[in-house]
């Protein structure tokens, strides 16, 4: 199960999506009138259903009420008639004779709420409404049941069920007053004699959910495709204190089933936590938990190097090379950074040309193990470090990580073949991705998933459970992602969540690596805010670079800007940063998703509460 996520500029949000899909609940009361079984000639029906719509209750529990209207449709020998029965008095009113729809078998086509005689009932308009706060939600809600009666029965046993789809939310935290809104295509067709349902249209629309006496959120929406709800304005937009975040639609079940259709008769649950941040980060500079590294000192601080010096340089230090018409700025790594570099080999020669995903996720996988070592020790006390699957055993990779060449020094230019007194960086972690994965594009955040929980991502290991699959479950999301082409609040108020929460960060930035080269993945250190509070600059690393990374690891320094694109929308870009000549152009990236990686010490905790960590 993947938790996707948007946060408030200014507010810390955590969140665990939990994703109940199923029938909405299994039968919890049945209601049957007054009549005993008797052959009078007329049609004795008992109703019954999963939950009710006027006696809502939390746990999907309710009864029928005194005055409510159902619906029915019979077919049969003398052709298809509509009927309107009355809850009243425990019975349902009028009692119907069998006689005046035929002597042979009748179908029963029974819809909750009485939706009133239709033209052309295969074909009913449905409607969402938009303020589902209070009876809109009650209205919204649709019920369905179909039967046969056979020649010479009289008794029907009716069972509704749910024709629509529910959207349920749990909020907790210390954030008051928080709007939710749910975003849905609200137009469709409901057939009342067959029960199908079909959405129509492209116009989404935000729906107000209902609001319950415990300050939890529901909604009803016509059944329709879960994917478009991925990207974009996601499936839900919550505001609070000023700010707003929007949330993606789940993308697995609870059974770890692709969710790609929100069904007719079943629900999804999300559970949130929203806690109030601090805002206060004008001018200032924040780098990922755990980072021991210099803040950036200023241009005219910085030590300038000649062109082509790559090797030999300072450790853990900002400097910067003598180009008019290119302006770089770099940190070199140092030993016990905190901070990784995972490359790509030269030339791409060990066939890793489309495994920037796998580097940005080894990235992240590195610092994750190396901040929870302490909690490693202990689960492999109890469980040892290996995983046993029917394609054999696998060793945990470790953590340690040195940069493309050892000491930070050599002399080799990448050219075949390799010599033997030169180590290429050897990340454990990014060698593992390559060795069980074939050289295709994939996706980083489902990569960290992957490693430790064993989440679906393809590659050679059959029954991979990962890593660490005794405590943390695929149910346990590590990461999280933005909107698709965040905006600048977007942008913002995500990587500033990330970074106030000890969570690492990785990015997607399109054609960066060139035209038509599509996304690339690379993951990102640290930011800086500018006198109004919003992200100016950031710092990353891209594992393109094994050929040009002074010291062969190194934070870059580039700017974030915000624009408009051709369709109107604000984005977020990455910005090449200008030189001295006024008249280069430097490039200009969108960034196209931001994800971040939570260390899970919340679960951690409750698995090992007497383990110390360093950091």
């Amino acid at each position: 199960m993947v938790k996707c996520f948007s946060v408030f500029k200014g507010i810390y949000t955590s969140i665990f999506i939990s994703i109940l899909f199923l029938s909405f609940f299994s039968c919890s009361s049945e209601f049957q009138d007054n009549y005993q079984d008797r052959d009078d000639g007329y049609l004795d029906i008992v109703f019954s259903k999963e939950e009710t719509r006027a006696d809502l209750a939390s746990d999907g529990s309710g009864s029928f009420t005194e005055g409510d209207k159902v619906g029915l449709y019979i077919q049969g020998d003398k052709g298809l008639s509509y009927r309107e029965l009355t809850y009243s008095g425990g019975q349902w009113m009028p009692r119907l004779k069998r006689s005046d729809f035929g002597e042979g078998p009748i179908s029963l086509s029974a819809h909750y709420p009485a939706t009133g005689e239709q033209q052309n009932p295969d074909t009913y308009q449905l409607n969402m409404a938009l303020d589902q706060s209070e009876d809109g939600f009650y209205n919204s809600d649709l019920l369905f049941s179909k039967t046969v009666v056979g020649s010479g029965v009289y008794k029907v046993d009716m069972n509704f069920r749910h024709a629509l789809h529910r959207i349920r939310i749990f909020l907790s935290g210390s954030v008051t007053s928080p709007e939710v809104k749910v975003r849905s295509l609200t137009e469709g067709h409901f057939n009342l004699l067959t029960g199908e349902v079909e959405v129509n249209g492209t116009d989404f629309k935000w729906i107000t959910p209902f609001k319950d006496a415990e300050g939890n959120f529901s909604a009803v929406i016509i059944p329709q495709s879960a994917i478009s709800y991925r990207d974009g304005d996601g499936l839900l937009q919550i505001a609070a204190e000023g700010k707003t975040a929007y949330f993606n639609a789940p993308e697995k079940t609870e059974e770890n089933n692709d969710l790609t259709f929100f069904e007719s008769g079943k629900q999804i649950s999300i559970n949130l936590t929203l806690r109030p941040g601090n805002p206060e980060l004008a001018g200032k500079t924040l780098w990922v938990y755990g980072l021991n590294v210099p803040d950036f000192p200023g241009k005219e601080n910085l030590p300038v190097y000649r062109l082509g010096k790559k090797y030999g340089l300072p450790k853990g230090q900002w400097l910067r090379y003598d180009n008019r018409y290119y302006e770089e700025q770099y940190l070199t790594w140092a030993e016990g950074c905190g901070w990784y570099d995972c490359n790509k080999s030269h030339g791409n020669y060990e066939d890793d040309s489309q495994m920037c995903w796998a580097a940005s996720a080894s990235n992240v996988v590195s610092w994750w193990m190396c901040l929870n070592k302490e909690y490693l020790a202990a689960y492999d006390e109890d469980y040892g470090s290996s995983v046993t699957t029917g394609s054999g055993t696998f060793e945990r990779p470790s953590y340690e990580f040195k940069p493309l060449y050892p000491n930070g020094v050599g002399n080799w230019d990448g050219s075949l073949p390799e010599p033997n007194n030169v180590t290429v960086n050897r990340s454990e972690v990014f060698q593992f991705f390559k060795d069980h994965f074939p050289n295709f594009g994939n996706d980083d955040p489902k990569g960290v998933e992957w490693f430790f929980t064993g989440a679906y991502l393809g590659g050679d290991i059959n029954g991979f459970k990962g890593f660490l699959s005794e405590v943390f479950t695929r149910n346990n999301a590590l990461t999280a992602r933005s909107p698709h082409n965040p905006d600048r609040e977007q942008f913002n108020a995500f990587v500033t969540d990330a970074l106030l929460n000890k969570r690492a960060i990785g990015l997607n930035v399109f054609d960066v690596a060139g035209p038509k080269t599509g996304n690339h993945a690379m993951t990102a250190w640290g930011v800086e805010y500018d006198e109004a509070g919003d992200i100016a600059y950031i710092y990353y690393c891209d594992n393109n670079s094994a050929d040009q990374d002074p010291n062969g690891a190194v934070l870059i320094r580039q700017q974030i800007v915000y624009a408009v694109d051709s369709y109107g929308k604000e984005c977020t870009y990455l910005q090449q940063l200008k030189p001295e000549d006024p008249d280069t152009r430097v490039g200009k990236f969108l960034i196209t998703s931001v994800f971040s990686a939570d260390l899970g010490r919340d679960i951690w905790k409750k698995k090992y509460p007497n383990v110390v960590v360093e950091k």
